[in-house]
């Protein structure tokens, strides 16, 4: 995944491409296939604590305009509050 991201400490370059690479974008095809209650209530959860991660060490998480693959390879940064 090739995504823009702010002046960070590479460590979170990693994390943040883990997440939104790995973690969020299996939580997103997982909520577009499934039916089943239960696990789209344990993906939901999963996906706000991973970006609960990412607002706790980036203040700012890509949120709005997050995963949308090539469509958007730079989403805008939104604040922890709007996350």
């Amino acid at each position: 995944m090739n995504i823009h991201l702010p002046n960070l400490p590479s460590k979170w370059i990693i994390l943040i491409e883990s997440l939104f690479a790995g973690a969020l974008e299996d939580a997103k095809q997982v909520l577009e296939k499934t039916t089943n209650p239960a696990n789209r209530f344990a993906t939901t959860i999963l996906r706000a604590y991973a970006f609960q991660i990412m607002v706790d060490n980036t203040s700012d998480s890509p949120y709005s305009e997050a995963l949308q693959g090539n469509a958007n390879a730079t989403p805008k940064w939104d604040t922890g509050l709007t996350v």
